[in-house]
C-alpha cells in the first residue's frame, strides 16, 4: 500500500485525507471512552449514560478523552496520509533537521513574542465588527460558541499539581503542535500545491481550513495568520519541525503562564484597554525581523549541495 495514491490527483487525495480524519476520530474517541474505566473510577455503563454531565464536570476524563481524540484526528490520518502518498513517507513529511538549530529555535521563541502584537490586533477587528440588527442572532450563536470554548479551555487550565500540569502540557501544548503540524503542513498543504499549483495559494487555503477546524470566529483571522506563518515557515526551511517548535511555543507559553505565574485566561481582557502603540509597534517590527531572519537562514541553507541533492532524491 506505500505510495499506492501517489499518482492521484490533489482532490482525491484532500478527500482521503478527509476521510482519514474522521475515521481516525470516531474510531479513537471510542477507544478512549472504552479505556476511561481502567484510569478513573467509573464504570463503562455509568461513561455511557451520562457522559455529557460526566465529561463537562470532570476535566480528567475531559482531558483524557482529548488526547485520543486529537491522536486518531491528527496523528493517525497525517502518518497514514504520507504512507499512501508516497514511497519515502519520512520525506514526504519532511521529518528532517533544519540549519543552525539553536539559532533558529531562538528566532521562533522572538517571532511568538512578536506575533502577540499580530493576534491582538486581528483579535480586537473581529470583536469590533459591527453587525446589523437583522443578523445579531448569528452573533449570539456565535457568541455562545465562543463563550462554551472558553469555559472547556479554562476548565482544561486547572492544574493543581505539576501532574495535572504535565498532562495538560501534554494534550494542549505538544499533541496540537506535533498533530495538527503534521496533518496540515505536512499533508494537507502539499495536497493543496499539487492541486493548485501554487505555493502560495496553498499556504494559505490550509491556513483558511486550519482556521476553520479551530471553531473560534473571533479568533479566526488571529489563527489563520498563525496559520499562514507557520505554513511559509514550512515551505521555507524545508522541514516540519519548524512549524512544530512555533506552534510548540505559542501553546505552551499560555499553560506555563497560567501555571507558574498565575496569569488568568480570558480573551475578553483583550479588549479592556485601547491598544498599547508603544508596545505593539516595536512588537511588529520584532515580528517582521525575525520572520525575514529565518527567511534568510533557510534560503542560505537550500543553497547547499546537500539541501539540493536531498530536494532532488524527494517523491
Amino acid at each position: 500500500m506505500k505510495g499506492v495514491f501517489s499518482e492521484k490527483s490533489g482532490g482525491f487525495q484532500f478527500m482521503i485525507v478527509v476521510l482519514l480524519g474522521m475515521a481516525g476520530s470516531m474510531v479513537f474517541s471510542f477507544i478512549g471512552v472504552v479505556l476511561v474505566p481502567l484510569f478513573f473510577p467509573i464504570s463503562f455503563m455509568e461513561l455511557m449514560e451520562n457522559i455529557s454531565s460526566i465529561t463537562s464536570g470532570n476535566v480528567g476524563i475531559l482531558k483524557f478523552l482529548q488526547l485520543f481524540a486529537a491522536t486518531g484526528t491528527f496523528v493517525v490520518p497525517a502518518l497514514m496520509s504520507a504512507y499512501l502518498f508516497s514511497n519515502k513517507p519520512r520525506r514526504y513529511l519532511r521529518v528532517n533537521n533544519f540549519p543552525k538549530p539553536t539559532l533558529v529555535v531562538l528566532l521562533l521563541v522572538v517571532l511568538s513574542l512578536g506575533a502577540n502584537a499580530v493576534s491582538d490586533l486581528l483579535y480586537r477587528f473581529t470583536a469590533a465588527i459591527s453587525w446589523p440588527e437583522a443578523l445579531y442572532f448569528i452573533k449570539d450563536m456565535l457568541d455562545s460558541a465562543e463563550s462554551a470554548m472558553d469555559a472547556q479551555m479554562r476548565q482544561f487550565l486547572v492544574m493543581d499539581n505539576v501532574w495535572q500540569f504535565g498532562f495538560s502540557f501534554l494534550v494542549m501544548a505538544i499533541l496540537p503542535a506535533v498533530g495538527e503540524e503534521l496533518l496540515f503542513r505536512g499533508v494537507i498543504q502539499r495536497v493543496m500545491k499539487r492541486g493548485v499549483g501554487g505555493m502560495h495559494l496553498a499556504v494559505w487555503i490550509t491556513a483558511f481550513l486550519f482556521a476553520l477546524l479551530h471553531q473560534q470566529f473571533y479568533a479566526f483571522l488571529s489563527i489563520m495568520a498563525l496559520g499562514v506563518v507557520l505554513g511559509y515557515i514550512k515551505e521555507w526551511s524545508g522541514s516540519i519541525w519548524a512549524p512544530i517548535i512555533l506552534h510548540l511555543i505559542n501553546n505552551g507559553a499560555i499553560i506555563l503562564g497560567v501555571y507558574f505565574l498565575e496569569l488568568p485566561y480570558d480573551n475578553e481582557s483583550m479588549l479592556g484597554d485601547n491598544v498599547n502603540w508603544a508596545i505593539t509597534l516595536p512588537m511588529l517590527l520584532v515580528f517582521a525581523v525575525a520572520l525575514m531572519a529565518l527567511k534568510k537562514i533557510f534560503d542560505t541553507a537550500k543553497k547547499s549541495p546537500l539541501s539540493r541533492t536531498e530536494e532532488a532524491l524527494e517523491i
